[in-house]
């Protein structure tokens, strides 16, 4: 019988990941505290915000892919920042998950978010929402010739609200 041994290499030492850890969880308590009492719409526009004016794409980071990247470093790619908009989503109370696809046109993979509002889902894809809402709470016909992407949930809302 043979045995395979693995031996992992961690990035952070014990002291790291707990100053790393309470800095996202400032973060999660400064919009958790700011949206309290807010409708869903309003919780979900102050955390795209928030990841809007926070964090710059850069694909050279150390922690790019992470959410660590996107909520300490502030600087990450897709990946990390839809993690981060996913746990600030789900943290504030808007459930949320990501999106694994592709821009078309593109070869590379992107990833992005579905939030429920209202008990509909909608794509928002805060990314390519620097600054914008141009990818702000999509259904599916909206998105569809932007992205391809396996569908795991319908996203089938028609916003009338926009945070313009």
């Amino acid at each position: 019988m043979r045995h395979t041994k693995l031996f992992f290499e961690y990035s952070m030492d014990k002291s790291e990941v707990n100053n790393v850890m309470s800095r996202i969880e400032d973060i999660r308590d400064m919009l958790i505290e700011s949206t309290s009492g807010l409708p869903d719409i309003q919780k979900e526009v102050k955390v795209h915000r928030y990841l809007t004016s926070t964090v710059t794409y850069d694909t050279k980071a150390p922690n790019c892919y992470t959410m660590v990247g996107a909520l300490v470093d502030r600087h990450a790619v897709c990946q990390g920042i839809s993690l981060a908009a996913s746990y600030l989503f789900n943290s504030v109370g808007v459930d949320a998950g990501v999106v694994c696809g592709t821009v078309d046109g593109e070869e590379a993979n992107h990833a992005w978010n579905v939030v429920n509002i209202g008990g509909r889902n909608y794509h928002v894809d805060v990314t390519f929402d620097h600054g914008t809402y141009r990818y702000f709470n999509l259904n599916d016909q909206a998105l569809n010739g932007q992205r391809s992407w396996i569908p795991r949930v319908k996203c089938s809302g028609n916003m009338s609200i926009r945070p313009y």
